[in-house]
């Protein structure tokens, strides 16, 4: 959100949310996850802007909601081999999950779940994230790390 809104000249103060019951009183609110979907899905008069499309307006990539990142410089062999291992189990099991979990509704979990979810890092995310460290070196407060990708 700070390098969306940067790139835009404006830099908002951020300040934490005191409670989710009052996002919806709130003139402007960032929210994730199933605060922001439960947010997305309720009755409200704001305008909705999702990071995903507003990234890909600006950069014509794909927005990388989120990786796991491990630290350098200590072993974490394990630690990666039991991160491979939860992913494929999950994917292995995704249908199982969209059919069986009771949050939100079977059609909305097959299409978030199935669809608008990717849970690999291909070539053009690892381009938008490219982009993204870019544009946080040009906007951020503090140092970058170039990303190390493992498989």
């Amino acid at each position: 959100m700070r390098v969306l809104l940067a790139e835009q000249g404006l830099r908002p103060e951020f300040r934490p949310l005191p409670d989710y019951e009052s996002a919806s009183r709130l003139d402007y609110v960032l929210l994730i996850g199933d605060p922001a979907l439960d947010f997305l899905r309720g009755k409200h008069e704001h305008e909705i802007t999702d990071l995903g499309t507003a990234w890909l307006e600006l950069t014509g990539l794909p927005f990388v909601y989120a990786v796991w990142a491990l630290r350098r410089g200590i072993e974490n062999g394990r630690l990666r081999r039991q991160l491979r291992e939860a992913r494929d189990f999950g994917l292995e099991t995704l249908d199982s999950i969209i059919q069986n979990r009771t949050e939100y509704d079977y059609e909305f979990r097959k299409d978030y779940l199935g669809w608008h979810i990717h849970y690999h890092m291909g070539a053009d995310e690892k381009r938008g994230l490219a982009r993204f460290l870019e544009l946080l070196r040009k906007h951020g407060p503090g140092p970058v790390y170039e990303p190390k990708f493992v498989a």
